[in-house]
């Protein structure tokens, strides 16, 4: 039901495969795979309460399972419950050194929180270059990430640098996460000497 479901996932056809991922989940209630998928279905679709709690119980069952804390460190985040996320991002890096998306996640809240106690730039510039060179330097959002970290540290020539080169890396009219123009926004402030608060 679980491989079934996820070449369902592949072809976009998601109601299907979320009732295959609950089958599995009723034949094998603690089958951290099924439920780490389930969980990002229902995330994907607006249904974060939903998806927290899959992800909660697929962590439960493999307490290792980085992409599954990883993803709830995601969400955690985008609620602006950013200790929590950051015990999430920490977990795996204690595990995972160089869990590329763990060091990014965690660098973005400490460049940018709008949270004086939470933020830390100096750790935030060493996480995101660790991401970059873990994920690779042609990531705009790693690149993005680390943009925001020298900002923060004060070093706004490297701040605006980073940006410029992210924005050259994103694809044309696509985005995983945001428009182009939230890139130009915090270029904008790097120009003017400014830190990005999130």
């Amino acid at each position: 039901h679980c491989n079934l479901a996820g070449a369902l996932a592949s072809v976009g056809r998601m109601e299907e495969a979320e009732a295959h991922y609950v089958e599995a989940i009723r034949q094998q209630p603690a089958y951290p795979e099924a439920l780490y998928n389930l969980g990002r279905i229902e995330a994907d679709r607006g249904g974060v309460a939903a998806g927290e709690k899959y992800l909660e119980e697929a962590i439960r069952s493999d307490p290792n399972f980085a992409e599954a804390r990883w993803l709830l460190g995601r969400i955690l985040a985008e609620q602006g419950r950013e200790r929590d996320a950051i015990e999430q991002y920490r977990s795996i890096l204690a595990r995972q050194p160089n869990h590329a998306g763990a060091l990014n996640g965690l660098a973005w809240i400490l460049a940018t929180s709008a949270d004086g106690t939470t933020r830390n730039g100096p750790e935030a510039v060493s996480l995101a270059s660790r991401a970059c060179a873990a994920g690779g330097q042609e990531d705009p959002y790693f690149l993005d990430t680390l943009a925001a970290a020298y900002a923060e540290t004060g070093r706004f020539q490297d701040a605006v640098a980073t940006a410029e080169r992210a924005i050259a890396l994103l694809p044309p009219g696509a985005s995983r996460y945001e428009p182009e123009a939230g890139f130009r926004a915090r270029l904008d402030l790097y120009r003017r000497g400014m830190p990005f608060r999130y």
